[in-house]
């Protein structure tokens, strides 16, 4: 099976958000950042498209051997807003794998102007923020409330996921 999450948010009435990112079967050991990938100026003939380190710096997400991986973080936004009448919106939050275990900053990988980013780097998990889904996720992986880690008493159903209570 391939790599898949969970990504919950949770908006705040102030307009910031609190998320979790949960990461399965993803390559163990691996160096991820996750990223906020959308649209200034949404719907207008000014739209641009802009990718932004998701929560700022760092972004980083780590796997242990088993693949799994969890963040939480504050943002000063709610991912999920709508892009009607919004100065920008999210069109979806990504998580790439670094194939060289190297983080650029602010930037997704080291020749982000004009490189050939698979080279160093590759989407693995992406979940849509706005807009219609047109294609069904591949993995479903359910939210836990313990993240990744799994002892060996907990439960686990048919797929090998961790249930929750």
């Amino acid at each position: 099976m391939g790599p898949g999450g969970v990504l919950s948010v949770k908006c705040r009435d102030d307009g910031s958000a609190r998320v979790s990112v949960t990461l399965k079967n993803a390559l163990p050991k691996g160096v991820y950042t996750l990223w906020d990938v959308g649209v200034m100026d949404p719907l207008t003939p000014q739209e641009q498209g802009y990718a932004v380190p998701f929560g700022g710096l760092p972004n980083i997400l780590l796997t242990d051997e088993d693949g799994c991986g969890y963040k939480e973080l504050d943002v000063p936004y709610c991912p999920d807003r709508a892009c009607d009448g919004s100065t920008s919106c999210t069109s979806y939050i990504s998580a790439f794998y670094h194939w060289d275990y190297q983080v650029y900053g602010g930037s997704p990988d080291a020749t982000w102007a004009g490189g050939a980013t698979g080279v160093y780097l590759a989407n693995h998990v992406a979940w849509a923020m706005s807009g219609d889904i047109l294609v069904a996720p591949q993995n479903p992986v359910r939210p836990s409330k313990r993240g990744c880690r799994m002892s060996r008493d907990d439960r686990h159903d048919d797929d090998g996921f961790e249930e929750d209570d």
